[in-house]
Parts: structure tokens; sequence; C-alpha cells
């Protein structure tokens, strides 16, 4: 468990601030609640005294506080390069490359982004396995995500999605064409009955599920999608989207109705079919843009992503395809 000193003393007055609040702004990464009882208990001291949360801090105090991470964490960091967007000492957002995991897990306990933030930052939020996880992204899905680094931003970060306050926009391209231009799916998920590594559109042992989509260009062959998330279940765009028989390109766990689909798109198109599914060696899905509440200011912030280069080649093929047939 990582421990951590500060030896502070106060340099000038601060009129009506009580201790409490004071350690919290020297940069004690824990919650408020966890630095009164560090306080009550003489784990923090002033000028070597134990002395209650509402002390008022002179001049000339010297505060003292050791303390450890509360999260007990064995993940390894590693030296791997992060393409951080933005980083402060509450939130880190990063922008995750298509080949990386998420967080540690059974038979993958190395090279994830968790591995290579700890290596970068002090992390003291979340879970022994998944310290500064709020959300997640699939190991082929690319794009914005963000990541707590205190309990405090952990839990109100938390709490936001849970809330269904943090909006998640996302592109992608699903197979096929759309007669509608936006709609929602609604359908619970659950674990498959047929293969229990996947998930499914079921009733039973399920959670409800709220997808939003907007068709950005119909290219006929296939559909650019802007997504938005009301709830956050497991693979949830790639199942809705194979639920409404519009899987997702290069997905191949939840394709099972590409074939159908393609059947529908005019013969000389279909030649381009496994070209475009080559360019894309993983699902087209991407986290464009994520919207929150700062932890700490309490303002709306939000944050892109652009498109990667392999997505891009996928949308210039359909472009050029398209052009050919005006």
């Amino acid at each position: 468990m990582a421990k951590f000193k500060i030896d502070h003393t106060v340099k000038s007055e601060h009129p009506d601030s009580r201790l409490d609040v004071f350690i919290k702004n020297l940069g004690v990464r824990v919650s408020r609640t966890r630095i009164i009882s560090m306080i009550e208990s003489g784990v923090a001291k002033v000028n070597g005294k134990k002395e209650k949360p509402s002390y008022k801090v002179k001049k000339g105090d010297r505060i003292e506080v050791e303390y450890e991470a509360l999260v007990q964490t064995d993940v390894k960091p590693e030296e791997i390069p992060l393409d951080i967007i933005y980083e402060d000492d509450d939130i880190i957002v990063i922008n995750k490359d298509k080949d990386m995991v998420v967080h540690p897990a059974k038979g993958n306990r190395d090279g994830t982004l968790v591995n290579a933030l700890l290596h970068h930052t002090q992390i003291e939020g979340g879970s022994k396995e998944r310290p500064g996880v709020v959300h997640r992204l699939d190991k082929d899905t690319s794009g914005v995500m963000v990541f707590a680094k205190n309990e405090d931003s952990h839990a109100f970060l938390s709490g936001e999605i849970e809330k269904r306050r943090v909006k998640r926009t996302y592109l992608t391209l699903v197979w096929g064409s759309f007669t509608r231009k936006r709609g929602t799916v609604n359908a619970p998920i659950g674990r498959s009955n047929s293969n229990r590594k996947i998930m499914a559109v079921t009733n039973i042992n399920s959670r409800d599920a709220l997808t939003d989509y907007k068709v950005l260009h119909d290219f006929k062959i296939a559909s650019l999608l802007k997504v938005n998330l009301q709830t956050g279940r497991t693979h949830q765009i790639r199942v809705h989207m194979s639920h409404i028989e519009h899987p997702v390109v290069g997905d191949g766990e939840y394709d099972r109705n590409v074939l159908s689909v393609v059947k529908e798109v005019q013969l000389d198109r279909k030649k381009h079919f496994e070209y475009i599914d080559k360019l894309m060696d993983r699902q087209a899905l991407h986290s464009v843009a994520l919207r929150f509440v700062h932890p700490r200011t309490k303002e709306e912030v939000e944050f892109f992503a652009p498109l990667p280069e392999d997505f891009m080649r996928a949308l210039n093929y359909l472009w050029a395809i398209e052009k050919e047939k005006k």
C-alpha cells in the first residue's frame, strides 16, 4: 500500500479556515470524511498535537499528515505511452487506443490502461482491481474516457454515471441502410444463454438498456451513426445494433446478422463488403465525446477524441464508393 507524508508550515493568515478544509486543500487526495477521521485519531497533527477538525488554522502552524492510500492494489505500474487529453489533481482524461484493455482481469494482468496510469500518476480512488476506473470501453473500442485520481472524484463521478448525468457520445459504422434517421433501442441486456462469454437482448437476469442513435450518413452498404448511451451496459451498442439487424462493422462477436444485411445490398456493391471489413480489424466503434460535471469545480466540461486512422480509412473508402456511383 502506498504511503504519503505532508509536512507543511502555514506561511500566511487564513481567516476562518478549518483544519479539515485546509488539509484537503494541501493536496491530501482522500475524502473529507476520511480527513476528519485522520484528525480525530491524531494521524493529522498541528504543532505535534491532536486538534479538532474545526480548529482554525493560524500563521506559523506546522501541519503534519501521514496516511496510506485507501485502495490496496497489486496492479503493477508499467511505463506505457498515454494519449492524455486533459489532467488535473482530480481527473485524467485519456484517448484510449483501440488495442488496449482498460483494467487488469483474470488472464490479462499487464499492459492495461490502469497499469499505465499507475506509472504516470497517483491513483487513490476505486477498487483493488480497478483503481481510478469509473466507466469502461471494450478492448477494441477507441476514444475518450475519464479516470478519477482520488476518492472524492471517484465517488462523485460514479454517482453521476449511476444517475445517468454523464453524456457519452460515440461514432460507429454499422452494416446496412436505415429507413428511420433516428431512434432509440430500448431492450434489456444480460448474459447470452447460448454463450455466457457474450451479452444478448434477453428478459432473463437482465438490466434495462437504452441507446439513442442518429444516422449521420447512409452509404447504403453501411451507415455512419452518432450514438448516445442512456445506460452503460456491457457491449451495449454492439448488442443493440445487432439486435436491430445493423451489426457494427468489424465486430466478430455480434455480427450474426451480417449476411442478411448484405443480401439486401445491390449486387454491384457486395464486392466492397469484404474489403471494408478488412479495413477495420476491430469493431468500428469510437468514443468521440464525453461530457460531465467536474468533481471539484462542479462546472460542466466536455472532451473530444479524433477518429483514429483505421476508422477514417473505412469512411474514406465508403465516400469513394458513393462518389463513383454519382
